[in-house]
């Protein structure tokens, strides 16, 4: 267990979740944005057209999808400048000292493919106007970029130049059977639903496990069922479960600073971002041209009808064919 310096006090974990949800719904029309930008991205658009099956995608050619890898291969293709001074310009052994710095950041960057995590890095920025990445040492001591979803993103609130937040939430969803085989004490102390059987587990449902990052602490945190209210819990009501709990110690930050970055676009007031603006135009467009694909089937194959005299029953008597000039015939109709 890490030994933490006063003032500062870690969190519960009950805690960290309350905190969590109440970024979620802070966040909720961000993440809302974000989803429909994403659909937009994924050609996933619902057309609220009947005469359309499901299978059929629009017809309309996805200049936003096109436009964001453009835009992100720009990104990616420039590299930061590096500059390592020497410490004694002149003195061969400082000289020396400052190129392996230098050699040992590109070494850096060379193993975590960094040119590859600024394309994605890029495509998130101009798609959701916000690109996370967390950077952790690895197994072998050197650092390590790992980026994140957005989408599944909640940092503390910070002033829009600041891309550092004072702590940052991660959430990720997990299976009972995989909790089951990686954490079984965590996932056996955590609150199931109301309909939850002992005797017969839903290996299929999800739970949520929450990555809590801040300047002096690294948590895994396994959370109740999603449906489970934290507001109302009465802590002095005794239970089986808990709401939450570490699914692992938490480990100690010796970097003394958050190791998580999010950083954001500058907008006069609420993120946007670089293609949320043309999501009406491409619904609009798509639209149209599947009410013109409709026409142009209504046009081609004409709907038939054929009604019945009053006590007849009516039967076709000769299939028309234009090609030869054969009419139809109808009797009884």
């Amino acid at each position: 267990m890490p030994v933490f310096n006063p003032p500062y006090t870690p969190l519960s974990a009950e805690d960290i979740c309350r905190i969590y949800m109440g970024r979620k719904n802070a966040q909720g029309p961000d993440i809302e944005r974000m989803r429909q930008i994403q659909q937009v991205m994924n050609n996933d658009i619902v057309l609220p057209l009947p005469e359309l099956s499901q299978e059929e995608r629009p017809a309309v050619a996805n200049l936003a999808q096109q436009g964001m890898s453009q835009l992100a291969r720009r990104i990616a293709s420039v590299d930061p400048t590096q500059w390592f001074p020497s410490l004694d310009p002149g003195n061969e052994t400082a000289d020396d000292a400052a190129r392996d710095r230098m050699r040992l950041i590109n070494s850096w960057q060379l193993e975590n493919y960094l040119r590859i995590l600024k394309g994605k890095r890029g495509r998130q920025f101009l798609a959701y106007a916000s690109a996370p990445v967390v950077l952790k040492p690895g197994a072998d001591g050197n650092p390590h970029w790992h980026t994140r979803d957005p989408l599944w993103t909640f940092p503390a609130p910070t002033e829009f130049f600041d891309p550092h937040p004072s702590d940052c939430i991660f959430l990720a969803r997990h299976s009972y059977s995989w909790l089951m085989e990686k954490y079984p004490n965590a996932i056996h102390a955590v609150t199931k639903p109301e309909w939850w059987d002992p005797a017969n587990p839903d290996y299929a449902c999800e739970f949520d496990v929450l990555e809590y990052i801040d300047a002096y602490q690294c948590r895994l945190i396994l959370c109740g069922y999603e449906n489970y209210d934290y507001t109302t819990h009465d802590p002095h009501e005794p239970s089986s479960y808990t709401t939450a709990v570490d699914m692992v110690p938490p480990s100690a930050n010796y970097a003394n600073t958050p190791l998580a970055v999010v950083p954001g676009s500058i907008n006069l007031d609420d993120q946007l971002g670089h293609f949320d603006g043309i999501i009406g135009m491409y619904q609009a467009q798509a639209a149209l041209m599947a009410i013109n694909m409709v026409a142009m089937r209504r046009a081609v194959w004409p709907r038939e009808w054929a009604v019945s005299n009053p006590q007849e029953q009516v039967e076709v008597v000769t299939i028309p064919d234009p090609t030869t000039g054969t009419p139809g015939q109808l009797r009884g109709g």
